[in-house]
């Protein structure tokens, strides 16, 4: 059985709607879908992945562990396979630029020097009418290609000496990004879901947002401007959540607090 069909068949045993369990575990309706026809691509990261399909299995009463450990069997080759077929095809697509433009460079550059050949071909055929006497023609002839060969020669070493004397073509410089780009989201999430019983109390941006039991199951989320002040009675019961990725665990027994900003390292 794989891992979307067990996850829709423990959720239909439990009599859980889509909307149940969007509830208890604050997972959007599609990615839940997501998961139970494994189409996995839609949900945004890994680490995102990777944490929804813990909650899940863990509002199932499933082993979260195993669960992903039969995630990263089933998908992780696929994924470095796709991830090795795409630079790859990068590589074939940029060296083919390259020969592009170096073919397009000889090309013109044979045409800029035997441009003055051509011309003079062409005064010769119309000198042909004007000599009548067959010597003259000849020697004519003859005086022509050697000039013709002579500007050929000259064109082609000025021509030459011109690209040797180019700078060397200088990298391009990437564009200017505005700062705000990588700037921190204004807003951070923290999510307490219990899987025990723990006292806890919380502040969001310096006010009290909530203080009381959680329960095994219950989901509490805290979105915060600046800051979110958490303190647990009973750390090992509560699963803590930083904008979707779970944290290492707070503690165990001894009561912890932490205050989390858009600045806490993962």
């Amino acid at each position: 059985m794989g891992i979307g069909e067990l996850l829709r068949s423990e959720r239909e045993k439990k009599g859980l709607s889509l909307s149940d369990v969007e509830n208890a575990t604050k997972i959007r309706t599609k990615y839940i879908q997501a998961m139970e026809t494994e189409r996995f691509e839609i949900i945004p990261g890994e680490v995102y992945r990777l944490g929804f399909l813990k909650n899940y299995a863990r509002l199932l009463d499933l082993d979260p562990e195993a669960m992903i450990v039969r995630y990263k069997s089933a998908y992780k080759d696929a994924s470095h396979d796709e991830d090795r077929e795409g630079a790859r095809q990068a590589v074939a697509n940029a060296r083919r630029s390259v020969r592009n433009v170096d073919r397009a460079d000889g090309q013109q550059a044979g045409a800029v020097a035997w441009r003055p050949v051509m011309d003079w071909v062409g005064k010769l055929a119309q000198a042909g009418s004007i000599f009548k006497n067959r010597r003259l023609l000849l020697g004519a002839a003859a005086a022509v290609v050697v000039l013709i060969l002579i500007v050929a020669g000259v064109d082609l070493f000025r021509y030459t000496l011109l690209a040797a004397n180019q700078p060397p073509p200088q990298p391009s410089k990437p564009p200017t990004v505005p700062s705000a780009v990588y700037s921190q989201p204004q807003t951070l999430e923290i999510r307490l879901v219990g899987i025990g019983h723990c006292w806890a109390e919380v502040k969001v941006d310096g006010a009290d947002a909530y203080e009381g039991t959680i329960k095994p199951g219950d989901v509490k989320t805290f979105t915060a401007q600046s800051s979110v002040w958490v303190d647990l009675g009973y750390p090992k019961s509560v699963d803590v959540f930083y904008n979707g990725a779970e944290l290492p665990p707070l503690g165990t027994t001894t009561p912890v607090t932490r205050t989390f900003t858009d600045g806490y390292p993962l």
